[in-house]
Formats: C-alpha cells, structure tokens, sequence
C-alpha cells in the first residue's frame, strides 16, 4: 500500500511537469521608469526592459543601450525633448529628404551623418526626437519604439 501510495504521488507530479511543459508562462514585464521635467509638461517614461535594453535617464530625455548599462558605451538610442522651434526646424529641413516618411504618428529620416532620426510630438503636444546609432536598422528602431511608453 505504501509503495502504490508513493508510485502514485511520483506519477501526479511526472504528469503535472509534463503538462506544465506545454503551456507557457506568461511573459514577465519588467519595465523602468521617469517622469522627463525638463519640457514645457512632465513626462513620464516607461521602458520595457525586459527585451534587453537598459535606460538612463535625465530631465530632458534619456538613452537606451543594448543589454546592460556600462558608461563606456555608446548608447544606442539617444531621446530628447525638443522645444517647439527645434521640432518645426528638424521637420522643415528634413521633409524634402528621399528618406522622409510619416509612419504613425513618426517622422522618419536619415540625418546628414547617417542616423535614422524619429520626431514625435508626446500627446500631440510635446515635442520628441529619437536618434539611433547608425547600425540600428528601421526594423530595429520600429521594435525599440514599442519598448517605450510615454504619458503626460
């Protein structure tokens, strides 16, 4: 009788792990955060870090580097508040440019030094600019954006 009880108990628990295998967890979330002071509104910021970027982040924006933080890299994704004028400017200089394109909400082109450079406006309202390292490719740069959340 004990050793059916015991065979019985191992048996419940091989099924248990057997099924657990086929269902998945679900995905975990980590993200870090900032409220951004440095516009005409605050910002917040959350960056979902658990595709392995890491943030640093300061008053007027933030950088974004692959895996972990290390000071003596470059980031690979540098983020600013731009003051409505600079906005207007970056668009106006750009617009004309055979890698401009609007893509949700995004302007998108290359800039003279070869980056692939984002202006957004945070709720229609606050001016943004995203400047990616030149071996970040638009396919890159499209899933980095949808690590970010902003609210304001």
């Amino acid at each position: 009788m004990k050793k059916t009880m015991v065979f019985l108990v191992a048996l419940v628990f091989m099924l248990t792990m057997a099924l657990s295998a086929f269902g998945e967890a679900p995905a975990v979330k980590n993200t870090a955060a900032a409220t951004m002071t440095g516009g005409e509104f605050p910002i917040e910021v959350k960056v979902d870090v658990s595709t392995g970027l890491s943030v640093v982040f300061y008053p007027d924006g933030f950088s974004l580097f692959e895996g972990e933080y290390d000071d003596s890299t470059y980031p690979m994704v540098t983020a600013t508040i731009l003051s409505e004028e600079v906005y207007e400017k970056y668009l106006a200089d750009n617009k004309d440019s055979d890698t401009f394109r609007e893509d949700s909400g995004f302007y998108k082109y290359t800039s003279s030094i070869g980056e692939l450079c984002c202006l957004y406006k945070v709720g229609d309202k606050v001016p943004f600019m995203f400047s990616f390292e030149k071996s970040v490719d638009g396919d890159k740069a499209d899933g980095i954006i949808k690590c970010l959340e902003f609210n304001y």
